[in-house]
């Protein structure tokens, strides 16, 4: 292991190490940043985009990411120069780690609420709004990657630009398909023993 003597997130760090992709944009690693925190609604904070491009802007700058230019700066994607598991970096608790300590004292809070000593009514009413929620993002998703499929249609040559998105936009999809029927199944639970 080789030491970097570059300070970075813990949970930034467990991100870029479990990265799918060869080269990801922003937005994914976004998205796997999110998925370490146990948060989905990070992901609209803008405060958290600008956070991760500075990370990004220090990664490249550290001669850690390679940054492949493209014409349009929101198809930008960067690639990993060495493997991360291989870095001995300075662990820090960056700007976001308190949402998951946060998360985690709401859990507890949940958990205690759920004892079977306190009666608690089934929470039908979010459960609906959570399923109708991941309902439109779902057809949001599957809208765009339609949309890249016509878009290669008409002008091939995007495709090789627009292909690492399209895959992003299917497998948002597959995701976003799984939490609805666990949202579903949970409301099915309820509505069965609410009878």
């Amino acid at each position: 292991m080789s030491e970097s003597g570059y300070k970075i997130d813990q949970f930034l760090l467990n991100a870029l190490k479990n990265i799918r992709h060869v080269s990801f944009s922003a937005g994914q690693l976004e998205e796997a940043f999110c998925h370490e925190l146990g948060v989905c609604n990070v992901q609209k904070n803008k405060g958290l985009q600008n956070w991760i491009y500075r990370q990004l802007t220090r990664l490249v700058k550290y001669g850690l990411l390679k940054r492949q230019k493209a014409k349009n700066p929101r198809m930008v994607t960067y690639q990993s120069l060495l493997d991360f598991s291989d870095i001995n970096f300075d662990i820090c608790n960056g700007p976001f780690s308190k949402a998951k300590v946060k998360i985690a004292s709401e859990l507890d809070s949940v958990d205690a609420m759920s004892l079977p000593d306190s009666p608690s009514k089934p929470p039908i009413g979010d459960l609906k709004k959570r399923a109708k929620q991941c309902h439109v993002d779902l057809l949001s998703s599957v809208g765009e990657s339609e949309e890249y499929k016509v878009l290669f249609k008409i002008y091939p040559s995007l495709r090789d630009a627009l292909q690492p998105r399209y895959q992003e936009a299917l497998e948002t999809s597959s995701k976003l398909l799984g939490q609805l029927r666990a949202i579903e199944a949970a409301l099915e639970h309820y509505q069965v023993h609410a009878l």
